[in-house]
């Protein structure tokens, strides 16, 4: 269907694993052997075209079997009849800019919601030809509730469920921009009084030759998903249980292609996903994980910010055999820098002793904030902690991002509480997420879990 459509501009996807890249690699093969034809397909950043298993790497298995010859080192592709496909990036807005005066009949977009709107409105501009083809549009995407692309493609999309709506795969409809405002129809026709405000306001001597279609544009909008892809299934059957392993929001994105899901309270976590233990079976490891701030709460206060973020401390016990993991105790404050490195050093004393009592191994991590003073900070802290295994870590990528693996563990049921006061807490501020002010203990709690993952398998037999 991706290929047979006749639309000016063609969105394809909406789901993890439906061929979308390679679609988009086979349509720009379509009129190679047509004189001066050219296209570029676009990525927002270089590595995303290099990286293992990307477009440069896919186009390798199809490209040369038309005996292109590639140029590795502005990753282009020449046909025999001297025609070109190329890869390129848009990564900052002004590198849109760098195409000014360019001629793209084949404009491709893979991924198209990490493009901004007027990246790609823009790029339109730059989508002309004099080789006799007419310049065309093809774009995969997957689903992004708050991207600009989900409001492009709403009429393909149920309101109601985010899900496309099945009648409407492949059905074209008609835009025109008028005051930077887009007008849409079910007709050509349907377009002709907006087409007249602009022919109106043409120079004179363009008035007459103004055509309506050479100011509208035809869309439309193919949805496809992993159980669409059968060659897929065949050689990787495990890459349908990894989307199925994928926290909530990004499995119904991903797997489902709901465009409507957002990140909302109760999606990243539900309160009703984690058991409470009274009793304790045998834990292996026990992580205490801590995650500062950098002020302490004002009663009265001029300050822009008069509820800073709390520093909280997560106590995580781990069983390796059974890989479970349980919540045991949590602490948040919001304290001068003072008063915390005092509850710091008091607390992870108390927290080895307990680790003692449950005969597991005992870790103390913290996140390290960027920059130099944050590691001397973290040096220090390390210092000071002499005789513990206890040191600052690195992440990457927002909190969100770093909770979702605790997310999938906590909604299979592999992660349960200890029973304490804390408790109605602790559910209350997981379930809220991301919509509450604070996501401090979120993220200790997470740093705990990720801890457990990436380091209780250092050295202790795990």
């Amino acid at each position: 269907m991706f290929l047979s459509t006749a639309a000016d501009i063609a969105i394809y996807g909406g789901a993890a694993g439906g061929g979308k890249s390679f679609g988009l690699l086979l349509e720009g093969t379509r009129h190679i052997n047509v004189k001066d034809f050219g296209g570029v397909i676009f990525r927002r950043t270089s590595p995303m075209i290099t990286n293992e298993g990307g477009l440069w790497d896919e186009s390798n298995k199809v490209y040369p079997f038309l005996n292109a010859v590639q140029k590795e080192t502005d990753h282009s592709w020449t046909f025999p009849a001297e025609t070109t496909v190329s890869f390129a990036h848009l990564q900052h807005e002004k590198n849109k800019l760098d195409w000014q005066g360019s001629q793209i009949c084949f404009l491709g977009f893979d991924e198209l919601t990490h493009f901004t709107e007027t990246q790609f409105f823009y790029m339109l501009s730059r989508n002309r030809s004099t080789c006799g083809v007419k310049p065309y549009v093809r774009a995969t995407c997957n689903p992004d509730a708050d991207s600009w692309v989900a409001e492009f493609i709403s009429w393909w999309i149920d309101p109601e469920t985010g899900y496309p709506i099945p009648d409407r795969a492949g059905k074209l409809r008609w835009f025109i921009r008028v005051n930077d405002a887009i007008r849409w129809a079910d007709d050509p026709e349907g377009l002709e009084d907006e087409f007249q405000v602009i022919r109106n306001a043409l120079p004179e001597d363009l008035r007459e030759n103004a055509r309506r279609e050479d100011f509208i544009k035809s869309v439309t909008f193919i949805p496809s998903n992993v159980y669409d892809n059968k060659k897929l299934l065949e050689q990787n059957p495990q890459y349908l249980a990894n989307l199925l392993a994928l926290p909530l929001v990004e499995r119904e994105r991903l797997l489902g292609g709901n465009w409507k899901i957002k990140a909302t309270a109760g999606k990243v976590f539900n309160r009703e996903w984690f058991a409470i233990a009274e009793v304790l079976p045998k834990i292996d490891l026990v992580v205490s994980y801590w995650d500062f701030a950098a002020t302490e709460k004002q009663i009265k206060t001029t300050s822009r910010k008069p509820d800073p973020d709390f520093t909280a401390r997560v106590m995580i016990g781990y069983m390796k055999i059974e890989k479970k993991w349980f919540i045991l105790d949590v602490l948040a404050v919001q304290q001068s820098p003072a008063a915390v490195e005092k509850l710091f050093n008091q607390t992870c004393k108390l927290d080895r002793d307990r680790a003692k009592v449950l005969s597991a191994r005992f870790m103390v991590r913290w996140e390290i904030e960027p920059g130099s003073a944050a590691k001397r900070e973290s040096y220090r802290m390390t210092t000071n902690l002499a005789g513990y295994d206890a040191k600052g870590k690195n992440f990457k990528g927002d909190k969100l991002t770093r909770a979702r693996s605790l997310a999938v563990q906590a909604e299979a049921g592999n992660v349960a509480i200890l029973k304490a006061v804390w408790n109605a807490e602790f559910l209350s501020h997981m379930h809220g997420q991301p919509d509450l002010p604070h996501d401090d203990i979120m993220d200790a709690t997470a740093g705990a879990f990720n801890s457990t993952i990436s380091e209780g398998s250092k050295g202790y037999g795990f």
